[in-house]
């Protein structure tokens, strides 16, 4: 069961919301709940829900009874009018018709998801991470290599590894367009 609202940005500009009850479970304590959270959100000038998604707050849940915080997902649609791109997280493949000039990615996780709203945002296309993703790997095999920022024309890349994390900068202009 959902429910659609309409929620003013900052500046007046709206972001359509479709919402529904999430069923949500502490891995750390078993603790288990609903949540209203959205599954469609057109992007705005406004509000916080775009920084919610990029920073991972919007898929974090803080238990109640032990205190620990957990990650989660569930389906999701966003879209971007503007910088003319689609982003869905569902579990299964699924087709959704949409413009030729309209960037539509789907991807399957939480972090997955996180991280394309992070370089389709920044303006930058799948492909252009993935040519990064595969040279960073070469030179890091066993890491977990994720997208994070543009900043100052460099893209930066966190290397996860053995527990460690650290930044790693590529400059933009060479990455092919």
């Amino acid at each position: 069961c959902g429910t659609d609202v309409a929620e003013a940005g900052d500046q007046g500009h709206l972001t359509r919301l479709r919402n529904r009850l999430v069923s949500v479970r502490c891995p750390a304590c078993g603790y288990s709940t609903f949540l209203n959270k959205e599954t469609y959100v057109v992007a705005s000038f406004g509000g916080t829900m775009k920084e919610r998604l990029r920073s991972g707050e919007y898929f974090t849940f803080h238990c109640p009874r032990c205190q620990e915080r957990s990650f989660y997902a569930h389906p999701m649609l966003y879209h971007d009018p503007q910088k003319r791109f689609m982003l869905i997280l569902n579990e299964e493949e699924s087709h959704l018709d949409h413009e030729k000039d309209v960037i539509c990615v789907q991807v399957h996780t939480g972090e997955a998801f996180i991280e394309h709203l992070r370089f389709l945002d920044d303006g930058l296309r799948p492909e252009q991470i993935m040519w990064v993703k595969t040279r960073l790997q070469r030179r890091y095999p066993q890491a977990e290599i994720i997208y994070d920022s543009l900043e100052n024309d460099c893209l930066w890349f966190l290397i996860k590894e053995g527990g460690q994390a650290m930044p790693a900068g590529v400059p933009l202009y060479s990455i092919p367009y």
